[in-house]
């Protein structure tokens, strides 16, 4: 066999080689690239995040712009003080006015020791919700009036929210935190 004809027989297996291990290993094949493979019933929804407003953005690594409800943006403090992950459950609280309601949370114990911090009147930043990453609104946080004097367990998020977004965040809250801590459920 000449060396042209080895040369030759090496590259074409080279490249069946090449080719076939792109083929086994792309994104498609290991349902990265499809997102009809993702079920949806497995990603939570409506869920929230408080984030401390930014007042004068310098753009620095700890901070970042997202988007809100209206089409505009708004800076945010990149780490969030507290979500959905802390949430047992969400209730309805009325408010005056019949077309707005405030949020009762249910807290974990991790979210209480969050909710003591984001309910301190003496030092207290801007706080903004946000639903599934979108800015909805500047809220104020306070410990439920009917509990305990040291209980940070349940919180009150003052909005308003409407009522559509209130009864979304209620519905999905319990489901969430299931998603986030799906061991819990084994351990009871």
């Amino acid at each position: 066999m000449s060396a042209y004809n080895y040369l030759k027989t090496s590259l074409i297996s080279l490249l069946v080689l090449t080719l076939t291990t792109l083929s086994l290993t792309s994104c498609n094949n290991m349902g990265l690239g499809n997102d009809k493979d993702i079920d949806e019933k497995e990603l939570p929804k409506w869920t929230i995040t408080v984030n401390e407003l930014v007042k004068y953005p310098r753009a620095s690594l700890g901070e970042k712009e997202i988007p809100t409800f209206s089409g505009k943006t708004i800076w945010v403090r990149k780490h969030y003080e507290f979500n959905s992950k802390s949430v047992e459950k969400v209730t309805a609280v009325p408010t005056s006015d019949p077309t707005e309601f405030n949020l009762r949370l249910k807290l974990d114990k991790h979210g209480a020791l969050i909710a003591m911090r984001l309910c301190n009147e003496k030092i207290h930043p801007p706080w903004g919700i946000s639903i599934d990453g979108l800015y909805y609104e500047t809220i104020s946080v306070s410990k439920a009036q009917d509990t305990k004097i040291d209980d940070y367990s349940e919180i009150i998020i003052e909005g308003p929210f409407t009522k559509e977004l209130t009864d979304a965040i209620v519905k999905y809250s319990e489901a969430n935190y299931k998603h986030f801590h799906p061991d819990d459920d084994e351990k009871k």
